[in-house]
C-alpha cells in the first residue's frame, strides 16, 4: 500500500512484499501444554508443540516476563535446545529445589535474538523480560516426608498413605 493511500481493505495490499514466518510456541487457549518434574531431581521437558529453533531457551516463572521461580538451576533458565526437531529443554543435572506448584514455562527464541541484534534491541535471552511468550505450564511434584516403613525381605510388601503435592500419577 502506498504511503499516500488509505490502507484499510485487503485490496489496498496487492503487491507481494515477502513471506511471514511465525515462530515460537503454539498456544492452545482451551488446552494448555502441561509438563511435570519432581522436586529433588533434575528436570527436562520435551514434546512441546510449536515452531522452535536450535538454541531457543525456556524459563520457569510465575508469569512470563517476570522473575524466575526460586529453586530452579541456572536461575530458572534452561540450557539452549540443541535441535529444532526434538523440542527438548533441560535445566541440567542439578536437581530442582522449587516448591511444589504450577509455574509458567516461557520462551525466548534464537530467531528472535538474531532479529533483535539486527534491529539493535540486543535481546539475548539473559534477562527475565526476554522470556515473554507462554509455552505452557510446569508442575513441580513432591512427596511429603513420612515415617519409616518396614518390609521384610522376600515377602510381599505394600506401602500406602503417601501424601504430597501433584502425586495423582
Amino acid at each position: 500500500c502506498s504511503g499516500s493511500a488509505v490502507c484499510d481493505t485487503p485490496n489496498d495490499h496487492l503487491t507481494f512484499a515477502g513471506r511471514l514466518r511465525v515462530v515460537g510456541p503454539r498456544s492452545f487457549p482451551m488446552a494448555s501444554q502441561v509438563r511435570q518434574c519432581v522436586s529433588g531431581l533434575p528436570c527436562t521437558v520435551s514434546g512441546l508443540i510449536g515452531s522452535f529453533e536450535a538454541d531457543d531457551q525456556l524459563m520457569a516463572t510465575t508469569a512470563c516476563g517476570e522473575a524466575p521461580v526460586p529453586g530452579f538451576p541456572r536461575g530458572g533458565k534452561t540450557f539452549p535446545s540443541t535441535s529444532s526437531e526434538t523440542g527438548t529443554w533441560s535445566w541440567g543435572v542439578e536437581p530442582v529445589r522449587a516448591a511444589p506448584g504450577e509455574y509458567e514455562i516461557c520462551w525466548c527464541g534464537m530467531l528472535v535474538k538474531q532479529l533483535s541484534y539486527r534491529g539493535g534491541y540486543n535481546s539475548t535471552c539473559v534477562t527475565d523480560t526476554d522470556y515473554t511468550a507462554l509455552v505452557g505450564y510446569l508442575r513441580i511434584k513432591v512427596a511429603t516426608p513420612f515415617a519409616v516403613r518396614e518390609c521384610k525381605l522376600a515377602y510381599s510388601c505394600s506401602i500406602s498413605g503417601v501424601t504430597g503435592s501433584y502425586l495423582d500419577d
